[in-house]
C-alpha cells in the first residue's frame, strides 16, 4: 500500500488562549507538529496578498505599533495592533496581522523579535513600512501531498 506524506499548517490554540501557527507532517499513522521552520515553508507555500508600503511620521511618544513574531519565534514579525492616539491608528492603513515585511528597506524576515523591535524603534522619524497579508493558511497549504 503506497502512503502520502501530507504537510500543512494550522493554528494551534495554547496555553494563553492565542493562535500558533505550526506545521504539521503526517506520514503513514503519525502526525509530527513542528513549531520551527514555520516560515520557510510559508514563503515557499503562500501567496502574498494586499501588499503594501506605508509611511509614518514618528510622533513624540512613538509609532504605536505593538508587534509579536520574529525568526526567534519561528514567525514573521507580525502587527499585534496599531495603538489608539498614535501614528500607526491615525493613518488608517496599519491592521491586525498585517506582516511586517521591512523597515526602511531592512527586511526584517530573517530578524529576532528584539532585532525587529530595535529596527522600529530606531528607525527615525519618517518610517517606510513594507506590509503584507498572506491569504488564509487552512485554505491554501492544508492536504498538500509531496512526494
Amino acid at each position: 500500500m503506497a502512503y502520502h506524506t501530507k504537510i500543512g499548517c494550522l493554528h494551534l490554540l495554547t496555553s494563553r488562549q492565542s493562535k500558533e501557527l505550526v506545521q504539521v507532517e503526517l506520514k503513514h499513522d503519525m502526525l509530527q507538529i513542528h513549531r520551527r521552520n514555520v516560515l520557510k515553508y510559508l514563503a515557499a507555500n503562500t501567496e502574498i496578498d494586499q501588499e503594501r508600503r506605508v509611511l509614518l511620521q514618528r510622533s513624540d511618544d512613538g509609532l504605536g505599533i505593538l508587534i509579536m513574531g520574529g525568526h526567534d519565534y519561528g514567525k514573521p514579525v507580525q502587527v499585534v495592533k496599531p495603538l489608539d492616539g498614535y501614528p500607526a491608528a491615525a493613518c488608517g492603513q496599519i491592521y491586525k496581522d498585517d506582516i511586517i515585511l521591512s523597515v526602511n528597506g531592512h527586511s526584517v524576515q530573517d530578524k529576532t523579535h528584539d532585532e525587529a523591535a530595535a529596527l522600529l524603534k530606531n528607525a527615525g522619524k519618517y518610517v517606510t513600512l513594507h506590509l503584507a497579508r498572506i491569504k488564509p493558511v487552512e485554505e491554501d497549504l492544508v492536504d498538500k501531498h509531496v512526494s
